[in-house]
């Protein structure tokens, strides 16, 4: 009897140890598991933050690259020509001059400098207007492939309201007797790739406004024409 009881005792003791071993074994993995959970979960932030954080980097970066193209352009704008209109641009050139001038048959016209005259004086003779002379200097560029030639009739003056003024050869020939150089616009070549500076001589009414003046001028001796603002740049005249 005593031996049944005591094999009865064993075998909960047993049973219970069992448990509690079963009990214990499955409480550590599960801690483990939650450990090791917790890690994955701490690796996953560190990368995600590493990620976020290298991402700010390439945006800034690529910001900034833009800022600078940005800026690399503007700079290239700066002295880019701005069309105004059908054959007429503005540019700004060194020293920060803006010039108006027009592009007709591959040829650049840009009357520089325009200026009011009582008379013009040559060497050997002094000449009056019937009204006041506007005497205008011109720079030409031949971008053509052949040579082309500059004639004061292909020159004239436009004011607001359409009337056209033609240059004056009397007044021409006076400025340029004895001069040794210089081009005085009297059919004169230009050679492909270059440019060169004349000045024309105009008769207008006395009380007209210099300001509403304005050039038609063609790229040849035929050809189309352009009208032009006059630019105002003493610093280009060749008059003495």
């Amino acid at each position: 009897m005593y031996v049944k009881i005591l094999a009865g005792f064993v075998g909960i003791l047993l049973f219970i140890f069992v448990g509690l071993a079963t009990n214990y074994y499955v409480s550590s993995n599960i801690s483990k598991t939650v450990e090791t959970s917790n890690d994955d979960a701490m690796v996953d932030k560190k990368a995600s933050k590493e990620n976020s954080s290298a991402n700010e980097k390439r945006e800034s970066t690529n910001h900034n690259n833009d800022k600078e193209i940005d800026k690399n352009n503007e700079k290239k704008d700066d002295k880019s020509p701005n069309k105004l209109g059908k054959n007429l641009y503005k540019e700004k050139m060194d020293g920060g001059v803006e010039i108006i001038y027009g592009v007709v048959s591959d040829v650049m016209i840009a009357p520089v400098c325009a200026q009011e005259l009582d008379a013009v004086r040559g060497k050997y003779r002094t000449v009056h207007p019937q009204g006041k002379y506007v005497a205008v200097t011109v720079i030409v560029a031949n971008n053509q492939n052949d040579a082309i030639t500059v004639s004061e009739g292909s020159y004239q003056l436009v004011d607001d309201k359409g009337r056209e003024y033609a240059a004056s050869s009397k007044a021409l020939s006076t400025w340029s007797l004895g001069k040794t150089d210089g081009n005085l616009g009297v059919l004169t070549q230009i050679n492909p790739g270059n440019s060169e500076r004349f000045i024309f001589f105009y008769d207008v009414p006395s009380d007209i406004d210099i300001k509403k003046l304005q050039m038609k001028a063609r790229g040849g001796m035929i050809g189309d024409s352009v009208i032009i603002p006059l630019n105002n740049y003493p610093e280009f005249s060749i008059l003495d």
